[in-house]
């Protein structure tokens, strides 16, 4: 690509040629280095094979040209498929509710984890052995989506060590896909000079404490998206920055919005909260192969496009 000037307080965008990149996948951009006062506001897929880049000048004075000659990374995401209907969650023991303990079995829980009914836990692992712990059983409270570890204490007062993170299997059928892609249709909205506003959006499918990314469609100059949520369940929150002067209007458009089909573990505050899943992304690729062949045979008249 040829990277353009970037006027101050405003946006400009740049093509790519990805090869492979297609129109609907979900796109993410990584510039190799930095470069003060610039930044990326959106990317998109435009065309087959064409990805295109915005980028943001935040300064009130002199343009910023992109430094020539980088190369970029990019990611780009179909929707994926579980193959395992079995999600490792890493849960901070920090989260797991401290109950005085003394010789019988106590049943402790965790904060929301934001499970779903049907969850069954299948395992609930200490990182170390405490002589005065051991775990005789683990089970998801649906209700509350909390996951509850009975210990049985050696002593009084027994708890588990904070410092650690256990590993917790949990089997969900049917499995949400890793990935899921949404279009979702946003609303106009107008965001003042040089500030950011927050536009939510139902979302159907979206699951609180999820992650999520959007690609905007096209190009409006001055605006930047800084940052996007789940705020609540099916509720998309997309935050938009303005770099101009005075107000600009954001259309009312259909973006693509990419969001992981597990809840995050625990709450955010919480360190070392994870989870996996196990993909496989040659199904997906087989999908989007077999898609391809087939609109080509339609094409040509060669098969019937019913």
């Amino acid at each position: 690509s040829s990277p353009v000037a970037v006027s101050a307080s405003t946006t400009s965008e740049v093509s790519f040629t990805v090869p492979g990149a297609l129109p609907g996948q979900l796109v993410f951009v990584n510039k190799p280095t930095t470069q003060a006062g610039l930044g990326i506001g959106n990317v998109r897929v435009s065309a087959v094979s064409t990805v295109v880049v915005q980028y943001v000048n935040a300064a009130t004075s002199g343009a910023i040209t992109p430094t020539s000659s980088e190369t970029y990374g990019f990611a780009l995401v179909p929707n994926l498929s579980s193959i395992s209907p079995v999600v490792m969650y890493t849960v901070p023991a920090s989260v797991i509710t401290a109950s005085t303990a003394v010789s019988t079995i106590v049943e402790t829980t965790t904060t929301t984890m934001n499970l779903l009914p049907g969850d069954v836990a299948m395992s609930a692992s200490k990182p170390s052995i405490q002589n005065v712990l051991s775990v005789a059983n683990y089970r998801i409270i649906s209700s509350s989506g909390v996951l509850a570890i009975a210990m049985v204490a050696g002593t009084t007062g027994a708890v588990p060590t904070t410092s650690e993170a256990w590993s917790v299997g949990v089997f969900r059928a049917p499995m949400n896909a890793p990935i899921q892609l949404y279009s979702a249709a946003l609303n106009a909205t107008s965001v003042p000079a040089t500030t950011t506003i927050e536009q939510t959006t139902t979302v159907n499918g979206l699951i609180s404490g999820a992650t999520v990314w959007v690609n905007k469609p096209t190009h409006t100059p001055s605006i930047g998206i800084v940052n996007a949520r789940v705020s609540a369940a099916n509720t998309l929150a997309v935050q938009y920055m303005n770099y101009a002067s005075t107000a600009t209007a954001v259309p009312a458009e259909t973006y693509i919005v990419g969001a992981t089909g597990v809840a995050s573990p625990t709450p955010p505050s919480a360190s070392s909260a994870a989870y996996t899943m196990s993909v496989d992304p040659s199904d997906a690729q087989s999908v989007i192969l077999a898609n391809e062949i087939r609109a080509a045979l339609v094409g040509t008249n060669f098969i019937a496009g019913v």
